[in-house]
């Protein structure tokens, strides 16, 4: 993450105000990475979007990580699509909340189901994702080395560069790290 930004403050709303003039300064939006501190939580966003060229096709992608100590939880959220269908067919576990919009848009693998419901039971959560039916939510280890951390991660192949939009992620991201009631700032180093 190249030119990364810090923000802190003591309430979401004075966070997203520093990060709107901040993005409004811009002239044009390229590449946005921003570090965000509120109370005990520690939250990383990325805007990457490259134009492509000549033969190439451009790209742009959003990520938001946060990392999570000692969570015993681990789940991947992914759209539903045709291919899954059939994994599905041929036995592709699918943990299913109980929300039938959100149940038929996304496939759910989850280590402890019953957990991952009670996080999903926040509608605004769940509301906030379907928004974004092609975002891929999960919380897993950063790799796979011994002593690998936690990550939640939320992808998207699409630039959200609307301060509105990414403060809709962040406030995802920040409930359900809320909801696995811990802090995450990292012991030591950055993410």
């Amino acid at each position: 993450m190249e030119n990364l930004r810090q923000f802190s403050g003591e309430s979401e709303n004075e966070i997203w105000q520093q990060i709107a003039a901040d993005m409004h300064q811009q002239n044009e939006i390229l590449e946005y990475s921003a570090q965000i501190n509120q109370q005990d939580h520690q939250v990383y966003f990325d805007i990457d979007i490259d134009l492509g060229g000549g033969f190439e096709g451009g790209f742009e992608t959003t990520t938001f990580m946060a990392p999570v100590n000692n969570s015993e939880l681990k789940f991947h959220l992914y759209p539903q699509n045709w291919l899954n269908e059939v994994g599905k067919i041929l036995g592709l576990e699918d943990v299913e909340l109980g929300y039938p919009e959100f149940d038929k848009t996304f496939i759910i693998k989850a280590s402890n189901p019953e957990k991952l419901k009670r996080i999903f039971a926040d509608e605004t959560i769940r509301q906030t994702l379907l928004k974004y039916p092609d975002c891929e939510l999960k919380l897993s280890h950063e790799h796979d080395k011994p002593n690998a951390r936690n990550l939640l991660t939320f992808n998207l192949d699409l630039a959200l560069i609307s301060p509105e939009h990414l403060r809709e992620v962040y406030h995802v991201m920040l409930q359900i790290l809320e909801k696995l009631g811990q802090p995450t700032l990292p012991n030591s180093g950055e993410l």
